[in-house]
């Protein structure tokens, strides 16, 4: 990514500004906290996970922290650069209802097969739990599978859980409830 002395290029800049919902000085200021925690110009996955504790510290983030960087590390080279981060951050922080909602369904499909089946609800939930510390019901992914597979095939397609979401009222209040968790403030 293009920068000068801590600060990005504003090629860079005006590029970022384009694909995220962050301004120049935003950029700029969450360029300069990246240099912090990444003075190779990148994160590896302990970094990012190590980074995410710093943000929730009474509890533990690791396990869900790993699934933010499978989704944010959209090239899959084990790394997260600059832009790879602040797009992610963007979409977390600042995304409508369906793009986090989207985002959601990129998390629960563990295996990145286009389907979310129950042992991946079951692996999400579980992190988010450790992470929240709240009480999602205990049966959540199964009362998920049950609601949302609508042709009964034991997995949720991406359209399956997106009309399923916001066709359901008590459902998209309980997936909002574990976004603003998951989400740092």
């Amino acid at each position: 990514m293009g920068q000068t002395n801590g600060t990005l290029k504003p090629k860079a800049v005006e590029d970022l500004m384009r694909m995220t919902d962050f301004n120049d000085k935003e950029l700029n200021q969450w360029y300069q906290e990246f240099q912090k925690d990444a003075p190779k110009g990148h994160l590896s996955k302990s970094e990012f996970v190590k980074m995410f504790r710093n943000l929730f510290p009474e509890s533990d983030p690791s396990q869900f922290a790993d699934h933010v960087f499978r989704t944010f590390d959209v090239n899959k080279d084990g790394v997260l650069n600059f832009r790879e981060f602040i797009i992610g951050l963007s979409l977390t922080l600042k995304g409508t209802f369906d793009e986090k909602l989207f985002w959601a369904f990129k998390i629960y499909d563990v295996d990145g097969n286009g389907f979310i089946s129950q042992s991946e609800l079951n692996e999400i939930i579980a992190a988010m739990l450790a992470l929240c510390r709240t009480k999602f019901p205990a049966m959540l992914a199964e009362e998920l599978i049950l609601t949302l597979d609508k042709n009964n095939d034991g997995q949720v397609s991406w359209a399956e859980f997106r009309k399923g979401v916001n066709e359901n009222e008590s459902l998209t209040k309980l997936l909002k409830e574990a976004l603003d968790c998951v989400t740092p403030a």
